[in-house]
């Protein structure tokens, strides 16, 4: 995965929401979409851009990956996972819904979900998962990918899409970590971040709020596991 790469990726997920918006409105009195949408659009954003790449892919929903500190755990399930076969990589994706009353606690969850997937043991998981010989896991980078939405209703969410919008100019990893709200004592847990690829944000168009005066963004940030 490169910045190009995550820069198209995203104007793929955007033009989904896009397009969905302007044919339907599928939510009943609000505006919160289910997280499971974002993880939906950009699998399939990303396999419409490895076709068009002639890359051989799979993809897969809430796939079981151990943690390696707790083994015994069984409920590890990942939102969505990529397998790049052609380009030797896998990616590890979780989403995350804002809310309007909640941001400041949905930002240390969205640092959680870099944590854990941090922790999950690739190793042990995909020994034996590849039934070509040749798909060897060590021949793949593994990397991480979260995705957030967010609305711009109030000032809270406004200060959080800016701040945001500030770390995609020019990623820092200490900025990422902040606005993640990852404790001093969790960032040797997340050492992968110090390989941020990149991050983005997308503004969703749709006329149900374009005379409005708040927008709704699509947020990603993808980075080398550690």
């Amino acid at each position: 995965m490169d910045k190009k790469r995550i820069d198209i990726l995203a104007d793929e997920y955007q033009d989904r929401y896009n397009t969905v918006l302007r044919r339907v409105w599928p939510t009943m009195g609000g505006n919160g979409f289910n997280e499971h949408n974002q993880t939906v659009n950009y699998l399939l954003a990303y396999e419409i851009i490895a076709k068009e790449n002639n890359e051989q892919i799979t993809t897969w929903y809430e796939f079981q990956i151990p943690n390696e500190n707790d083994k015994k755990k069984r409920n590890n399930r990942i939102d969505g996972m990529i397998i790049n076969h052609t380009k030797k990589e896998i990616l590890l994706v979780e989403a995350k819904r804002f809310c309007y009353n909640d941001v400041e606690k949905k930002r240390r969850d969205v640092g959680e979900d870099v944590i854990r997937i941090e922790e999950l043991d690739m190793s042990t998981r995909m020994e034996g998962v590849f039934y070509s010989e040749s798909d060897n896991k060590s021949d793949y980078s593994v990397y991480g990918v979260v995705l957030f939405d967010l609305w711009t209703e109030n000032e809270i969410e406004k200060a959080a899409c800016s701040r945001w919008k500030r770390i995609c100019d020019k990623v820092q990893t200490e900025d990422v970590i902040s606005f993640l709200r990852i404790r001093d004592d969790e960032v040797n847990e997340v050492k992968g971040l110090r390989e941020c690829v990149g991050a983005t944000q997308r503004e969703v168009t749709c006329k149900r709020w374009e005379n409005e005066a708040y927008s709704y963004f699509l947020n990603t940030l993808v980075w080398k596991k550690q």
